[in-house]
């Protein structure tokens, strides 16, 4: 049996969930990072609290990645 607050915290989460998903699809888009629609779809199979992590740490290492490149393209003069 499901009451007032089991409800308001499934429509909360779902909300989180949502939002996370459309800054995981936006932020792969913007930095150029593969198959984002699997860390959507593995929030789906597992939890939004392993995947939406994982992204932050893979979204940080392709930051400075890109970091890297910019400063090896600057250094050459290029």
């Amino acid at each position: 049996m499901s009451g007032p607050a089991v409800s308001s915290l499934t429509v909360d989460l779902l909300v989180v969930a949502i939002a996370g998903s459309v800054l995981i699809a936006v932020e792969a888009k913007r930095l150029g990072m593969r198959f984002a629609w699997l860390y959507i779809l593995g929030s789906a199979l597992t939890a939004f609290a392993v995947t939406f992590p994982l992204f932050l740490a893979l979204r940080e290492r392709r930051l400075a990645a890109l970091r890297t490149a910019v400063a090896a393209d600057g250094a050459s003069g290029g």
